[in-house]
């Protein structure tokens, strides 16, 4: 098993909980406790996210932060337990609204594509890019599949091997779905590449990336 950061727990558990609510899955698994779950907001509220949120400035009160038109939820997690304790959805029981789409896509669906993506670069699961990028992705100044895969390779394989995290992802993921495109802050801690940068990261109907802008800070 990798190292695996308390943001990509976040993050992970976090998406599994919007796609289990979307669909009506048994979301309640990831609860230790069902006391404090809120069942009544509409799936359509989940299926229209376009905030995803790791929170892990204070490492005591880990949290995931949730956002749609009509829902605001944050989720308190155990790390211990690595299930959520608690949901404090602001805008109370969210009622059902239209699904946005834009070429059969929701703002759920790009999160679903970029958030596992992402999550890869930060784990160096080296194994995961290929097969979710588009043929003709452009990226890194690289254009085509095999070399913008080549390049990944190279950039993470010596941190694969030693089973250390690449980057951190503690800022928000956000949707456009107009752009079909999510928009993410990270932290590269690759030696000689440290720094704060943001990704552009855009998908097509497939669900296959097909650009990434990367803009260092």
């Amino acid at each position: 098993m990798k190292n695996i950061g308390l943001d990509v727990k976040l993050l992970k558990i976090g998406l599994q909980y919007a796609q289990l609510r979307a669909t009506g899955g048994n979301f309640l698994q990831l609860f230790s406790s069902q006391d404090n779950v809120k069942l009544e907001v509409d799936p359509s509220n989940y299926q229209n996210l376009t905030y995803l949120h790791a929170m892990v400035l204070d490492p005591q009160a880990p949290k995931v932060h949730l956002k749609s038109v009509n829902l605001d939820e944050v989720l308190e997690y155990d790390e211990i337990k690595e299930k959520f304790t608690n949901s404090i959805n602001t805008n109370g029981n969210a009622g059902s609204i239209d699904v946005l789409q834009n070429q059969g896509l929701t703002n759920l669906d790009l999160l679903c594509a970029v958030v596992p993506f992402t999550i890869a670069d930060a784990t160096c699961d080296i194994s995961y890019h290929r097969s979710h990028m588009a043929e003709n992705i452009e990226a890194f100044g690289l254009k085509g599949a095999d070399n913008v895969a080549a390049f990944i390779l190279n950039e993470l394989n010596e941190y694969h091997t030693k089973n250390l995290a690449a980057y951190k992802l503690e800022e928000p993921f956000v949707t456009n779905l107009n752009e079909l495109k999510v928009t993410l802050g990270f932290e590269c801690i690759v030696r000689g590449y440290e720094g704060r940068g943001t990704d552009n990261v855009y998908v097509n109907s497939d669900r296959l990336l097909t650009k990434i802008d990367a803009i260092r800070h």
